[in-house]
């Protein structure tokens, strides 16, 4: 069958055979090629919203690391401490670019960061009141001190005077 085909015409034939595998083989390769990036592009998002995830995570964390050591000790420093990590959660959740795909998540970091606006008033006016009540004390303290030390003198003038009764402290 082919003994009647000339030779140029054979070469041509298999040249043709061979040009059409090789489009195929192209195109299934071009094809390959696209799905292989746009799963890339979602693997690359995926993992910036993992990244985005546990920088939040931590965040948290310090967060309540820092409310704990506060409520431990009441001082400025500790109070600065979960302001500033109270602030970071809220500039982190307030950049949702990242979630732009996943509404899900978008959503559950808005109601942390609602939630975190609500912690952050609650703290400030928490941290005014401990400063008014430490304030307070500091007063007490001061005129407990000035009226022991009055009574000490009254005291040591009724003894020096030789009051019968005298007082007893």
């Amino acid at each position: 069958m082919l003994s009647s085909v000339s030779i140029t015409n054979r070469i041509n034939l298999g040249s043709a055979a061979i040009t059409a595998l090789l489009i195929v083989v192209a195109s299934f390769s071009l094809f390959a090629v696209r799905d292989l990036g746009g799963s890339y592009k979602e693997y690359r998002s995926t993992a910036k919203q993992n990244i985005a995830i546990s920088d939040f995570v931590e965040d948290l964390f310090q967060a309540r690391i820092a409310a704990l050591k506060f409520r431990e000790v009441r001082s400025s420093e500790n109070a600065d401490e979960v302001q500033s990590n109270i602030a970071e959660i809220i500039r982190d959740g307030n950049d949702l670019t990242v979630f732009e795909g996943n509404r899900h998540y978008s959503e559950e970091i808005r109601k942390v960061v609602v939630a975190s606006e609500k912690y952050m008033e609650h703290f400030q006016r928490l941290r005014v009141e401990v400063e008014l009540e430490e304030s307070l004390e500091n007063s007490l303290l001061e005129a407990g001190r000035t009226a022991r030390e009055s009574l000490t003198g009254l005291n040591g003038a009724v003894n020096r005077t030789g009051f019968a009764g005298g007082f007893n402290s």
